[in-house]
Parts: structure tokens; sequence; C-alpha cells
């Protein structure tokens, strides 16, 4: 949805309208990763304005309400997300963590989850966050480290696709997720009323 194919969508869209005045198509950069992080947006405000608290999660289905997808402390007080919803990657999870009695164990009673739950966490306070990191690395089960706001903005993959631009005030923000080779990085926030005559004229006032 974020990830990927909503703004692949929007890009699309956005050629399709620019070819209608121009004649020309276009070249969309899309990326899941700068798509997922567009959901973070108050978080990473918050962290940039000074605060680092990160929101409260719920406990529905996929969020946190099943073992196999929620979040997990570990050894030195980081987390790790396991998202391995689909069977095959729960498998191969359990069989990451020494587990494999885990994988009857996936879908069941709430009381059943909570004990799977229980074990897991224990199991992720053996090692730190970035052993568990070392121990996934080559595991196609969906779990990753957990970064904090500032290894986000200073990963070498955001570094590398400029997933962060400075403005002149030297306020640090999210690039949108839509890509284009033609279009320029957006310039800051206007001010106040900063538009307002240019948009009233276009209006014809």
């Amino acid at each position: 949805i974020g990830g990927g194919s909503m703004w692949a969508l929007v890009g699309i869209l956005t050629k399709l309208f620019a070819r209608q005045s121009t004649g020309e198509g276009g070249f969309v950069d899309i990326s899941m990763t700068d798509g997922a992080q567009s959901f973070l947006h108050s978080a990473l405000a918050a962290h940039i304005g000074g605060d680092a608290v990160p929101p409260e999660r719920g406990r529905d289905t996929l969020t946190g309400g099943q073992s196999c997808y929620a979040v997990y402390e570990t050894q030195d007080g980081g987390f790790f997300s396991v998202a391995a919803l689909e069977p095959k990657f729960w498998k191969r999870f359990c069989e990451a963590i020494k587990r494999p009695d885990l994988v009857s164990r996936q879908f069941g009673s709430p009381q059943m989850i909570e004990t799977t739950r229980k074990e897991i966490a224990a199991i992720f306070k053996t090692r730190t966050r970035d052993e568990w990191t070392s121990v996934f690395k080559d595991v196609d089960a969906c779990c990753e480290p957990v970064l904090r706001p500032e290894e986000l903005v200073e990963h070498p993959l955001h570094q590398a696709r400029q997933a962060y631009i400075e403005d002149e005030s030297g306020i640090l923000r999210m690039r949108p997720p839509v890509r284009s080779r033609t279009a320029e990085p957006p310039g800051p926030a206007p001010a106040l009323g900063e538009h307002t005559a240019d948009l009233l004229t276009e209006l014809g006032y």
C-alpha cells in the first residue's frame, strides 16, 4: 500500500497528467523504503524538533496482535521487528531462532498466541539487536532491526537516495517518495500567507 503501489500510482498519474500538457513522457523512481518511511512523518518531525519519543502502537493483527507479526525488545534495549505473516516466512523465522517446534503455533487461540509471544520475547532478550541482525542477515523471513530516528536519517540507503534534504534555513525534511528525473527537489515550507497574493491573482481576484 504505502510501500510501493500507492506512490507508484501517484507517480504514474503525475506523469500522465504532465504528458497531456508537454507531450513528453517521464521516468518515475519508486522505492518501497521511501514509501514506507513516508508514514513516519510525525515521528520523524518530533525527532527533528527535539522530541524522540516514539508513538504508541496498538495490538491489532498488524500492530502486534500476532506473535508472528510484532516488535520484540533485544538484550541491549533495542528492538527487532518480526513480520513473518506468511507461513513460509514464519517457518524460516522459527528455524533461525532454533525453535522449529513453533512452526505449528503461528496462529491459534489468544492464550496460545500470548504464550508464543512470551517465549519469543525471552529468546530475543538473549542477544543484542545487532547480533540478531547478523542472525537474520541472509534469512528471507521479513525480520529487520528497528532503527532509531537518528539511525534512519543517517542510514546509507537513505543517504544514497537523498531521502532527507536540508532547506536554506537548515531544517532537515523528508523528501516525497515520488521521484522524477525532471522534478526539482521541493523547496521549504511557505511562510504564513507567502503565496496568498499570487494564488488570488491566479484565480482572478
